[in-house]
C-alpha cells in the first residue's frame, strides 16, 4: 500500500473519475444509476488505503465491479473477482439498454407508417393511456371491439418496427425486453412531444371558462408562433459548413415538422370519420368475406403440430380452440387474420394431398361474429344449419367450395377449391 499524503491520494483517485464513470455507464443503463454506482465506489475507495498511483486506475475499476456485484445481489462479496457475477451478468444492464435504444430508434418511423386509425388507437391507449372503456367512448365503439383493434394495431406496429431493425437487434429485443415493452417504448418516444402546456394556455382557458360569451375567438387560419426563419434557408452561416448549434436547431425544427404532419393526418382522419355525414356501409355475408381473404392468408406460424398451432392462438387471442382433423390433409400453419373492422380471427391452413389445393379453415364464434356489428352478417339459413352441432353444411361462392359446421362455441368455415363434397367426408372430430 502507498504511504502518499491524503491530498496526493485524493488527486490520484479523481484523476480516473472519467474512466470509472464510463465503465459505470456500461453497467448501469441510466445516468442517475451510473452516478450512484460511482459514488458508492468512491465511498469504498475513500475508506480504503489506495495503492500506488500507477495502480489506482485498475484498482478503482476492480472496486467498481465489486460494488456493482454487491448492489446486484444480497450476497456479500470479497476482494476476489472470482466471487462476483459472471461478466455476462455484469453486462446485462448494458444489453437491456441497447435493446431499448434499438426499439426506440425504430418506433418513430414504424408509427408514422401506420394507417391513421391505428395511430389514433395507439395514441389513446398506449400514449395518453386511457382505459379501454374511456377510449371506446371517444371512438364511439365498444371496449371489446377496441381491444381487438388495439391488439391488431400493436401487432402491425411491431411488424413494421421489425423491418427497421437488424437481425441482431431483433434477437436482442426478444431476449431482453418484456412483452409490453413496445407500448412502454412508444409512450416514451411520443409523450415528450405532448407536454408541457404552453405557459399562456391555462390563463387563456380559465378566462374562457369564466366568461365564455365575452372571450374573443382566435381565428383558426392564423399560424401559431411561426418562426420567420422557416421560410429562409436552414443554414445561413458565412462558412461552407454549418456549425453544430445551427445543425441541432435544424434537426429539432425538422422533428417538430414531422410531428405536425402526423398530428395533421390524425386531425384529418378525425374530421373525415366523425364530422362528415355518411350512410351506414352495406353489410357483407360472412361466407363471402371468408372466401375473399382465403387465398391471401399466410401462416403467422408455420407448423405441422396441432398443439403448437392451438397454443399460438391462445397466446395471440386468449382463445382455447381445437383444430379440426381432415384426413389426407396436412396442417401447414396458423394465422391470425384481421378481418373487416379489425376483428381478428384464427385461420388454419391445410394442404390437401388428394387435390393439391389448400383448405383455409377459419374459427369463428358467435361472439366474434357479433363484433362485426352491421358490417358482416351470418345468413339466416346458415344460422339455422348451425343449430345442429357437428353437421357439416356445403355452400359455394364463385370457384370456391365452403364447408360450415359448429363444435360447441366454435364455428368453422373451411374454404377450398377442391371438391367440397369429398372434403366433407374426410373431416373428423377436432384434435
Amino acid at each position: 500500500m502507498s504511504s502518499e499524503s491524503p491530498n496526493i491520494a485524493r488527486t490520484a483517485l479523481l484523476k480516473h473519475l472519467d474512466r470509472v464513470y464510463e465503465m459505470a455507464r456500461v453497467l448501469a443503463p441510466t445516468e442517475k444509476r451510473a452516478s450512484k454506482l460511482v459514488e458508492a465506489t468512491y465511498r469504498r475507495a475513500a475508506q480504503s488505503a489506495p495503492p500506488a498511483s500507477s495502480e489506482v486506475r485498475p484498482w478503482l475499476l476492480r472496486l467498481l465491479l465489486q460494488t456493482y456485484a454487491t448492489r446486484r445481489s444480497d450476497a456479500a462479496t470479497t476482494s476476489s473477482v472470482s466471487t462476483m457475477r459472471r461478466p455476462a451478468d455484469l453486462l446485462q444492464d448494458f444489453r437491456f439498454q441497447a435493446a431499448e435504444d434499438a426499439l426506440q430508434r425504430a418506433l418513430p418511423v414504424a408509427f408514422a407508417l401506420q394507417p391513421a386509425r391505428k395511430q389514433l388507437v395507439l395514441t389513446l391507449c398506449d400514449i395518453v393511456s386511457l382505459e379501454l372503456p374511456e377510449a371506446a367512448a371517444v371512438l364511439d365503439t365498444d371496449p371489446q371491439t377496441l381491444d381487438d383493434e388495439l391488439g391488431a394495431a400493436r401487432h402491425a406496429l411491431w411488424t413494421t418496427a421489425r423491418r427497421e431493425l437488424t437481425k441482431g437487434e431483433r434477437e436482442l429485443i426478444a431476449e431482453e425486453l418484456a412483452d409490453d415493452a413496445l407500448q412502454d417504448a412508444l409512450s416514451r418516444v411520443v409523450a415528450p412531444h405532448l407536454a408541457p402546456l404552453p405557459p399562456t394556455l391555462r390563463p387563456s382557458v380559465s378566462a374562457i371558462i369564466e366568461q365564455p360569451a365575452s372571450a374573443p375567438e382566435a381565428p383558426d387560419d392564423v399560424p401559431d408562433d411561426v418562426d420567420a426563419s422557416i421560410s429562409s434557408p436552414p443554414f445561413e452561416s458565412t462558412s461552407s459548413e454549418p456549425d453544430e448549434s445551427e445543425r441541432a436547431h435544424y434537426v429539432r425544427r425538422s422533428g417538430f415538422a414531422l410531428l405536425i404532419i402526423l398530428v395533421t393526418g390524425l386531425v384529418g382522419y378525425l374530421l373525415t370519420s366523425y364530422l362528415t355525414p355518411s350512410s351506414p356501409p352495406a353489410s357483407t355475408d360472412l361466407i363471402h368475406l371468408s372466401v375473399q381473404q382465403a387465398d391471401a392468408v399466410e401462416p403467422g406460424l408455420q407448423t405441422r403440430n396441432p398443439a403448437e398451432a392451438e397454443l399460438f392462438v391462445e397466446e395471440q387471442l386468449g382463445r382455447q380452440i381445437a383444430i379440426p382433423r381432415i384426413d389426407s390433409a396436412m396442417l401447414r400453419g396458423v394465422s391470425i387474420v384481421e378481418m373487416d373492422g379489425g376483428v381478428r380471427v384464427p385461420a388454419f391452413i391445410f394442404a390437401d394431398a388428394t387435390s393439391d389445393h389448400r383448405i383455409t379453415t377459419y374459427a369463428y364464434t358467435y361472439a366474434v361474429i357479433d363484433r362485426f356489428g352491421e358490417r358482416v352478417q351470418l345468413a339466416q339459413d346458415v344460422r339455422q344449419e348451425l343449430q345442429e352441432e357437428q353437421q357439416i353444411n356445403l355452400h359455394s361462392s364463385g370457384e370456391s367450395g365452403v364447408l360450415v359446421w359448429r363444435v360447441r362455441d366454435d364455428i368453422y368455415v373451411a374454404v377450398t377449391k377442391a371438391d367440397p363434397r369429398r372434403v366433407r367426408t374426410r373431416i373428423g372430430p377436432s384434435s
